[in-house]
């Protein structure tokens, strides 16, 4: 296996030798880069919120946001200060926090 390896680069001028391993070794970079770019990139998911005001004491409220919620919308919910009747005020997302 040696004397063919041997052979083969005795065949070889320097330069072409030092051509193959330059474009082998642009390639592993390339690849490592990608692989590296892949794995930071991944998606996170965002918090969607919805924050609730009281329309009689105006207490507001944060909590997870419903599939029916929208801007406006009198929710069955009651204050927990005045038991007033709870409205959607803005609904808005939260990037997640990563964990390196």
């Amino acid at each position: 296996m040696i004397n063919y390896i041997v052979y083969f680069i005795g065949d070889l001028s320097l330069n072409s030798v030092i051509l193959i391993l330059l474009i082998l070794f642009i390639i592993f970079l390339l690849f490592s880069d990608i692989l590296k770019r892949s794995s930071a990139m991944k998606l996170s998911k965002p918090i969607i919120k919805t924050e609730l005001i009281c329309v009689r004491c105006g207490f507001k409220y944060v909590r997870n946001f419903k599939e029916d919620d929208f801007i406006s919308k009198t929710t069955g919910e009651k204050c927990e200060r005045c038991g007033g009747i709870l409205r959607i005020y803005r609904i808005y997302s939260m990037e997640e926090k990563r964990v390196k």
